[in-house]
């Protein structure tokens, strides 16, 4: 077993691994470093999805000076090939390669491979060493961990507020609270998830585009996600109209299946049936790919993570304006339930323009998926 503290090597895979940032979706973020008899070092990292994975980049810059070497991976090799899958396994070049050890910081939560990748390993006879704290490598890859072990995406919830709690003037009525350089930010912020999600609510009140419109941004847009039990979403709204074939809306049992539902699936929104609950309509993104989802409103959705704690990161942009009257960050009212106290974890504040921004993550949400990953040291 490795222990807490990261050899050094097995930390640097982490730096290479930030090299990949933002092309390899759905893949995740991975970096290699095969270390050889001689104490020369070849460095790997996965440049963007289809592309060679990490191993393979490090074994190949490495050549025959990778036989008798260590390998250490900031994730477990995949050991599978088949439908989808653009590069081989890279056990089989590991294995190929003469690799004498392999180091690796986290096992692959997909079921796929998920601990097979190293018994294949361990069954040709190659030493294998497991990272004793898996923190670290789950924290590069959130979305990735998180729709394998939880079967959601990882939530990153995300509101502007007056200073006094208000997340809109009034009712029915949109209109900025945060200032330009939030709202340039928050685009930025859009661009590095699979899906922008709001509550029905705010659809029918602000008629959202939910896009990256970033001068110069030539980068994929997210897919947007409405969450709308009984389908209340307007065929007229911008994003039927104008973005259907990248709109997902989460319904309720059988949604896709009515008259409403076919409806909009004629205009190219995909319906997405669930059970209703929220855990449900998460578990249906997940069976769509999307992987990270950011969630900007409004009080009702919010208030339904909160209280169910399926939420993982979060950011509160603060304007310096008080509106006295308007719409609270927490839904109440009849059947609306309210949160227990809420919590935080890693806490900072810092300050952009004019307005105060917090960020923090949900207490122990990497030690969740840590809990969910199997042991696998006792395979043979």
């Amino acid at each position: 077993m490795v222990g807490t503290l990261l050899p050094s090597l097995l930390g640097d895979t982490l730096g290479l691994a930030h090299k990949g940032d933002g092309r390899t979706r759905p893949n995740p973020l991975v970096g290699a470093v095969v270390l050889d008899s001689q104490g020369r070092q070849f460095q790997g990292y996965h440049p963007r999805y289809g592309s060679v994975h990490a191993e393979a980049v490090a074994l190949d810059l490495a050549g025959p000076a990778a036989r008798g070497s260590t390998l250490y991976c900031s994730l477990e090799p995949c050991c599978h090939s088949g439908q989808g899958k653009h590069q081989p396994p890279c056990t089989g070049k590991i294995i190929a390669a003469g690799v004498q050890k392999v180091v690796v910081g986290q096992l692959d939560p997909n079921p796929q491979v998920r601990g097979k990748g190293l018994d294949q390993l361990r069954r040709a006879g190659i030493e294998v060493e497991l990272a004793s704290d898996p923190r670290p490598f789950l924290r590069l890859n959130p979305g990735f961990n998180t729709r394998h072990l939880l079967d959601r995406p990882y939530v990153h919830l995300k509101a502007a507020l007056s200073l006094d709690g208000k997340i809109s003037p009034v009712p029915g009525q949109g209109g900025w609270i945060s200032g330009p350089d939030a709202r340039t930010e928050v685009h930025d912020l859009r661009s590095r998830y699979d899906g922008v999600g709001v509550g029905v609510g705010t659809v029918l009140s602000d008629n959202p585009q939910l896009s990256v419109r970033t001068d110069g941004y030539k980068g994929e847009q997210p897919r947007a996600v409405l969450f709308d039990r009984h389908l209340r979403t307007p065929l007229d709204s911008f994003l039927v109209q104008q973005r259907p074939g990248e709109t997902f809306i989460v319904g309720g049992e059988g949604a896709n299946n009515t008259p409403r539902g076919r409806e909009l699936a004629s205009r190219g929104v995909e319906v997405l049936p669930s059970d209703g609950s929220l855990a449900g309509q998460l578990a249906a993104l997940a069976g769509v790919s999307i992987q990270t989802l950011l969630v900007e409103g409004g009080a009702e959705i919010l208030t339904q993570f909160f209280v169910s704690e399926l939420w993982d990161e979060i950011t509160l942009y603060f304007a310096p304006k008080i509106l006295g009257s308007g719409v609270p960050l927490l839904a109440s009212g009849s059947g609306n339930r309210q949160p227990r106290v809420l919590e935080f974890e890693d806490e900072e504040w810092r300050i952009l323009g004019n307005q105060g921004i917090f960020h923090a993550y949900r207490p122990g949400w990497v030690d969740q998926l840590a809990r969910r990953l199997p042991d696998v040291h006792g395979i043979d």
